[in-house]
């Protein structure tokens, strides 16, 4: 039962496409086999490119911020707010179908970057 679970978790956390990590054994009260252990994490830490991983991470991370605050951010925003009860009152009555009141709320909410994003890596 306990190999099983240790399998799965391999599966679990491996990239879809990375090869499986080779099994080894060793002792820490002996020592046998430490040496080949880091023989292979050494081999994997020079097999991968850390930055670019991390520069990923970061595009995941800004993506996750996005989807967790642009609702709040709808919510709170004035014009939106404005019309959101009527436009809920026009899908309930039928004269406004779910995609349209979407359209509507969002085309109130989007407006221009104050100011045009700048080139190069981040300063904070």
């Amino acid at each position: 039962m306990v190999v099983s679970r240790i399998s799965h978790a391999g599966r679990v956390h491996r990239r879809p496409d990375s090869t499986p990590p080779p099994v080894l054994t060793c002792s820490g009260l002996t020592g046998d086999g430490l040496e080949k252990l880091w023989r292979h994490v050494v081999a994997h830490q020079e097999s991968i490119d850390l930055a670019a991983r991390r520069r990923a991470q970061q595009v995941g991370w800004t993506r996750t911020m996005i989807r967790e605050r642009l609702p709040a951010e709808l919510r709170d925003d004035p014009e939106a707010a404005a019309i959101k009860d009527e436009v809920e009152r026009q899908i309930l009555d039928g004269s406004l179908t779910p995609a349209l009141a979407a359209d509507r709320l969002l085309s109130v909410f989007k407006r221009p970057c104050p100011r045009p994003l700048e080139g190069g890596p981040a300063t904070s």
